[in-house]
């Protein structure tokens, strides 16, 4: 049994990715990624502060992941700022959707 639970969730990372990819704005960098259950801790950096919120919002509002919590912005050059951040996985009706 636990084997096949493992191996029905294996698809389940590969769309958290396909969908982290999707919400990076242009002009931000993912430096590190910590999965701890259902708990996504992410650090990078931003062009601007902006751009920082702008992933915040696309993070907010992908089905895939729920509640950002910016928990730190460090300035680390005149247009680059340093964040970390916090954000829950959320997988969507795993029958729902899967059908082509």
């Amino acid at each position: 049994q636990v084997i096949q639970d493992l191996q029905g969730k294996r698809p389940i990372i590969v769309r958290l990715f396909d969908e982290l990819v999707r919400t990076v704005p242009e002009g931000v960098f993912l430096t590190s990624l910590a999965k701890t259950n259902d708990n996504l801790a992410i650090s990078g950096v931003g062009e601007s502060n902006s751009r920082i919120s702008k992933l915040m919002r696309m993070l907010d509002n992908s089905e895939w992941y729920k509640d950002p919590n910016l928990t730190s912005v460090t300035a680390v050059a005149e247009t680059q700022s340093a964040f970390q951040m916090t954000v829950k996985q959320e997988t969507p009706g795993a029958e729902q959707g899967e059908g082509g």
